[in-house]
Parts: structure tokens; sequence; C-alpha cells
């Protein structure tokens, strides 16, 4: 994220915090590092990361409706909250490492806690890695 900051316009950067902003005040603090994910998808001109920032994105799609299901995370509404704040502040102050580090930052705490959410789901590790018919070949190949 922080290449992409030293080259978007002014203009570029004031529409994600625009987007930001409002997700912000709209209580929609969740999507914020959607919208990171995406400008960089949008503005990087290296198609790797462009991959690794899209495939990032398509995985964090899949936690969204497990908010929705669960009974309050209160420590996700927070720290979401708090990253779209520093996010916002950092693009305001053109502070790129800093911007980097909270999306990085964030992404460290998110994985291991959506693990942790699906482990007591009771959803193993080897569920989520294999596609419905490759657990079935493997499954059927076991036996």
């Amino acid at each position: 994220m922080q290449d992409i900051l030293t080259v978007i316009t002014i203009e570029e950067r004031d529409l994600l915090i625009s987007e930001l902003e409002t997700q912000l005040h709209t209580g929609r603090e969740e999507l914020a590092l959607w919208s990171c994910l995406l400008f960089v998808y949008r503005h990087s001109r290296l198609k790797g990361v462009r991959e690794i920032y899209g495939r990032i994105y398509s995985l964090s799609l899949w936690g969204y409706p497990l908010k929705a299901s669960s009974s309050g995370t209160p420590k996700l509404d927070e720290t979401m909250l708090h990253f779209t704040d520093v996010m916002i502040q950092s693009l305001r102050e053109n502070d790129v490492g800093r911007c980097g580090s909270a999306v990085k930052e964030l992404i460290g705490w998110q994985f291991p806690a959506a693990e942790q959410y699906l482990r007591n789901q009771e959803i193993g590790l080897d569920e989520l890695r294999l596609t419905p018919a490759i657990r079935l070949m493997v499954t059927t190949l076991q036996n």
C-alpha cells in the first residue's frame, strides 16, 4: 500500500479519505479494509501486487457474513473503528508508512481471530483448505 500512496494523485487520495469517512460516519467501519484493499488493487501497476491484494480481499469476503451471524463482536468493532481512524488521519498527513503498518497490523489480527472463530465452531483447518469436490475425492480415495 505504501508504494501506491506515493504515486496516486491528491484527488485519488481524497476520494479514499472520503470513502473511509463515509464508512466511519455511517457505522460501516468493517468495510474500511475492503476499501483499502480494493484501492491498492485498482491503482497498482504491478500485477503481483494486484493479485496479492485481490486474494486478501477475496479471503476477507467470507468473514463478513460471520459477523452478521455472531452475537456481537465488540472487539472487532473497536478494532475496525481504530483502523478507520488511523487510516483517515494517516492519509490526511500523507504518512504512507503508517498506512501500510495499519493494514498489516489489522490483517495480522483478523486472520488469527477468524481462524479461532472457525475452530470454536468446530470447523477444522483441513476443511478450510479443500473445496467440497476435492474433499469428497480425497475422502473417497482414503476409504
